[in-house]
């Protein structure tokens, strides 16, 4: 196991004063206070060298759950579109890669929640096999010529769904990606090894087991990985929530999380989708949660505000904010008149950096992909 300081991260410690046990009003107010000369600070730097966005899959989601019951329309599931990111970026002049997000599905629908979905929807095997399914993220890194050997560090935004085996390695299991260091917030990889009964529905049974701990990086708060490219902890969704910030080398700054299902989350007092407007002028809500767990409700709405205040207004229209839902809302057949007022699908920019790994005894180096 890891520090971070080992790993080659340097923890940040701006937020720490939102994170202390109290009122969270007191920790909301100190979001909005920190938030600012935090963001002046970050893009003082370069930005990330290059973005790639690859899909993942499909996935049926209960509306009730995506809009924290704030949706007027009565479908009872919409269908999100499950992204990772391959980001890279410079570390004291070394390009480093970060997979963030790279969900497996066949492992992510044995989390008993999914897995009661499979079971009592009639056609969801059929929509899996036929639609849902994207190619397996080691063959996209292939075609982004990016070898799985080359992943210095793979991330997730939170543990629900997700197995540790596959990232760390068993005694039985190879590591898909093997030089990489899994960054992990301390609840959420607590959570998976023992779940809470509460949690148990959004974590897969067994995630830990065996898992060697070599490449096992602990995080207690927000970490910088390099220029323009830091994980936030924000806690609520999950007590081990984590939040990328990349600023692109065209666009600017992004969040990526579940937190919220789209960039109506963040705005929606200017959203179309029927019923969300309302509820956020009636309520005063500033963002709207993707509510399916119980852990924290508070932190989660204090943690989107952190989101939303370090994010880039979106180009096409600023009153929304540049939030990348990793997990983000499909117009699709199943729900039609749920349509997200606007998306970003995906980000695709810069040019990569060939990595040459060094052979025992040499040095590497690196040079632009064509």
């Amino acid at each position: 196991m890891l520090s971070p300081r080992e790993a080659g991260l340097m923890p940040l410690d701006a937020f720490r004063a939102a994170h202390i046990p109290g009122n969270a009003t007191r920790r909301l107010d100190a979001i909005r206070a920190v938030a600012p000369d935090f963001k002046k600070d970050f893009v003082r730097g370069r930005p990330v060298i290059a973005v790639r966005t690859m899909d993942v899959s499909l996935a049926p989601y209960p509306v009730t759950y995506a809009f924290n019951r704030a949706c007027r329309l009565p479908y009872p599931y919409m269908f999100f579109q499950n992204r990772s990111l391959l980001i890279q970026f410079w570390v004291k002049d070394k390009p480093k890669l970060l997979l963030f997000n790279p969900t497996i599905p066949d492992r992510s629908e044995k989390a008993p929640f999914f897995w009661g979905i499979s079971q009592a929807l009639p056609f969801s095997q059929l929509i899996k096999e036929k639609l849902l399914v994207s190619r397996p993220i080691p063959e996209q890194l292939r075609s982004n010529g990016v070898a799985p050997e080359d992943i210095d560090y793979v991330a997730f935004d939170h543990q629900h769904v997700q197995d540790l085996r596959p990232y760390l390695g068993t005694d039985t299991e190879q590591a898909l990606y093997p030089n990489a260091r899994f960054l992990v917030q301390r609840p959420d990889y607590e959570a998976s090894l023992q779940p809470h009964p509460l949690q148990k529905p959004w974590f897969v049974p067994g995630a830990g087991d065996g898992i060697k701990t070599d490449k096992l990086v602990l995080l207690d708060g927000d970490v910088m990985l390099g220029e323009g490219c830091v994980l936030l902890y924000t806690p609520g969704h999950t007590w081990g929530n984590q939040s990328l910030l990349f600023r692109a080398p065209q666009s600017g700054c992004y969040t990526v999380s579940e937190n919220g299902v789209c960039l109506d989350a963040y705005a929606p007092q200017h959203s179309t989708i029927p019923g969300i407007r309302e509820h956020a002028l009636k309520s005063g809500e500033e963002v709207i949660l993707n509510a399916n767990t119980l852990e924290g409700s508070l932190d989660q709405y204090n943690s989107m505000v952190k989101e939303r205040l370090l994010a880039d207004p979106f180009a096409r229209d600023p009153r929304f904010v540049q939030h990348f839902s990793s997990s983000e809302l499909a117009h699709t057949p199943a729900a039609p008149m749920l349509r997200p007022t606007h998306t970003i699908g995906r980000v695709h920019e810069g040019v990569l950096e060939t990595v040459v790994r060094p052979s025992p005894g040499a040095n590497g180096h690196h040079q632009p992909r064509a």
